[in-house]
């Protein structure tokens, strides 16, 4: 499977890249009806639609592209993480986020938060931890049940929120871009 991304690292758009390993074809790591329940899941707990849920990283691929895990296997320590593509849901979180900045609430990480928030990214590990702020903990006991059930194995299964698939894809061309830079040039590949 690496031996095929990287070819087609070198041989596909991004935009096709996205499709290929992200948006299409089974998880790595997950039986197709253990996905589809897992998808399932998560869209009826956020009341949005079954299609704006997705796996990605190593448990989808088989190893992870971030930079410091780069083409490493799947394995029993690693996050399943889910990918929810919802403008009404970003929205809602935005609406209810600036509300308690704008009352004065408490949030240490805001800035880190706002830097995310500005490529269209939602990442919960930045929300306030306010107890006044419910959506915190409300997101983070979801997914802590997830990964307590047994249901989807004995993984710590983690979610994050983009605005948009413009904001998805901007994220994982970056992502791509950076392998193709680390020297894994075609000459390289197709002697592997």
């Amino acid at each position: 499977m690496i031996k095929s991304f990287k070819y087609d690292l070198f041989n596909l758009s991004d935009a096709e890249l996205v499709n290929k390993y992200y948006f299409s074809g089974s998880a790595f790591a997950f039986e197709d009806e253990q996905l589809y329940r897992l998808r399932q899941t998560v869209s009826d707990f956020f009341n949005i639609d079954y299609n704006q849920v997705f796996m990605v990283g190593s448990a989808k691929l088989g190893f992870s592209i971030k930079p410091s895990r780069r083409f490493k296997p799947f394995y029993d320590k690693s996050d399943v993480d889910l990918v929810i593509v919802c403008k009404t849901l970003f929205e809602e979180i935005w609406t209810d986020i600036f509300s308690f900045e704008k009352s004065g609430g408490y949030w240490p990480k805001m800035q880190q938060f706002k830097t995310y928030h500005f490529k269209g990214w939602i990442r919960p590990d930045m929300l306030p931890l306010e107890k006044t702020f419910t959506l915190t903990k409300k997101w983070w006991d979801f997914f802590e049940n997830l990964s307590g059930s047994g249901e989807f194995g004995p993984y710590k299964v983690r979610g994050g929120l983009y605005h948009s698939r413009y904001f998805f894809d901007a994220y994982q061309t970056k992502c791509f871009e950076q392998c193709r830079i680390e020297g894994n040039d075609y000459e390289n590949i197709s002697n592997q």
